[in-house]
């Protein structure tokens, strides 16, 4: 059985729940880091980095360069890393627009914060290869997790963005294979009475 085609929404209905989210987490990200980065120096000794702070922050803020992804993998390729960012970026957007643009507000969003957080990234790993005060992304949200005591790598806005339009798509592609499970269970299989129009004739007589 084909599945029904979704239909087609007008632009407003799917482009004011990308585009909110979208500058959102774009802006908050480069405005964030650009405010606390404002207040350091960046060090370059034996090959490390070294941050000093002319400010004093909360316990929660920590400047570090992280030129990898996430818990700094592939840190040693930061090149790698930007071309690999600039091929992601125009495939998510084209994803979106063919395959995702009609389904939900709640994909919108999802999507909209995802991409708004992979451009401001993508800003940073860019201007780490054309600026000589950029050393890789800008991370300095720290936190530990009180339970099993862990400090949980330093992140931005945009990683958070990241992540959090991340699981939204996951339980949306939870929600609706589940709907089409129960849609699919409550059609009538073939060869049974229901299925048969000779049977409604039969009891029609």
């Amino acid at each position: 059985m084909n599945e029904p085609q979704q239909p087609t929404r007008r632009p407003q209905q799917w482009l004011i729940p990308f585009v909110i989210p979208f500058i959102v987490v774009l802006v908050a990200d480069l405005w964030s880091k650009a405010a606390v980065f404002a207040y350091t120096n960046t060090h370059e000794i034996d090959g490390r980095l070294y941050i000093e702070s002319s400010i004093e922050f909360t316990w929660w803020i920590v400047p570090a360069w992280n030129t990898g992804v996430a818990w700094s993998l592939f840190a040693d390729s930061p090149l790698f890393i930007a071309l690999l960012t600039a091929l992601l970026i125009p495939a998510l957007i084209v994803a979106y627009w063919k395959w995702y643009r009609n389904h939900h507000t709640f994909v919108d969003i999802a999507f909209g914060a995802v991409l708004g957080g992979a451009i401001a990234n993508a800003y940073d790993r860019f201007m780490t290869h054309l600026s000589d005060t950029m050393f890789g992304v800008r991370d300095f949200l720290a936190f530990t997790i009180p339970v099993i005591d862990y400090d949980w790598p330093t992140f931005n806005i945009a990683d958070a963005g990241i992540c959090t339009g991340f699981v939204m798509l996951l339980i949306a592609s939870f929600v609706q294979e589940r709907r089409a499970a129960q849609l699919k269970s409550s059609q009538p299989t073939e060869g049974s009475d229901d299925s048969n129009p000779q049977n409604h004739a039969s009891t029609n007589t």
